[in-house]
């Protein structure tokens, strides 16, 4: 799995290191306004944060391609038919779909740490607490990319044409995941990790307080079961049922 992984990521880096290194020039070049005060250095701020989330969500994008695409390729066939557990196989997609994913929120949140400079007048690094919400987001990507992985496979175990395959594949992506977004509020309220506003009804309808989130413990739980689950279950369909 090692040597699979290893080819894996010296292919994806041959064919998308551009993207890492101009993700890198757009931090570098949000250090150049000193306190974000005149014309240039408001064009610059804002070129920054144009080209930050282009590339932030083209990674986004890369994750998700990296986690299914693959089966679409014309070597699809020949790397299904390599000596090594199917579950192996698919661990080494799902490692580097991890590691786009992080890599990617990281650098997009140092981005916006470096915004911050313009009114503290230094640049910070990320903290522990941003770490860990880093890690949070990175896991809820991952989780998203493995259940269209997931419903991907599932679609196409239905032999259906390519354009059925795609559609029953975002119909099943997003049926998952609401009901993966409703079990967790519901959990978390019951557990009261989670404060939603106060809903009035008198003479008219009116939303008061905010929402407010006290422990990400549920949320982070039933993604790392989900993510087992439906890593479980592509090993099995892709092993049975999958069709290239």
């Amino acid at each position: 799995m090692l040597k699979l992984l290893k080819w894996d990521a010296i292919c994806f880096i041959r064919r998308y290191a551009w993207a890492l290194f101009g993700f890198i020039a757009v931090i570098l070049m949000a250090v150049i306004p000193i306190n974000g005060v005149g014309f240039f250095s408001a064009v610059v701020i804002d070129l920054c944060a144009g080209l930050g989330l282009f590339f932030y969500l083209f990674w986004l994008y890369l994750a998700a391609e990296t986690s299914f695409n693959w089966l679409d390729k014309d070597s699809t066939q020949l790397e299904l038919s390599l000596p090594m557990p199917v579950w192996q196989r698919l661990l080494s997609k799902l490692t580097l779909v991890i590691g786009t994913n992080l890599l990617a929120s990281l650098l997009f949140f140092q981005l916006f740490l470096i915004f911050g400079k313009y009114s503290s007048g230094m640049i910070t690094l990320p903290t522990l607490d941003n770490i860990k919400t880093i890690l949070i987001l990175a896991l809820a990507l991952t989780m998203i990319d493995i259940t269209v992985l997931f419903s991907y496979l599932l679609a196409k175990s239905f032999h259906t044409s390519r354009l059925g395959s795609s559609l029953l594949t975002a119909l099943l992506s997003l049926v998952i995941l609401s009901i993966i977004f409703i079990a967790c509020m519901l959990w978390m309220a019951m557990s009261n990790a989670i404060v939603l506003p106060s809903v009035s009804s008198n003479n008219m309808l009116t939303i008061d307080g905010t929402l407010w989130i006290n422990s990400f413990t549920i949320p982070v739980v039933l993604m790392l079961v989900v993510l087992i689950l439906e890593f479980t279950g592509s090993s099995y369909l892709l092993e049975y049922k999958f069709q290239p």
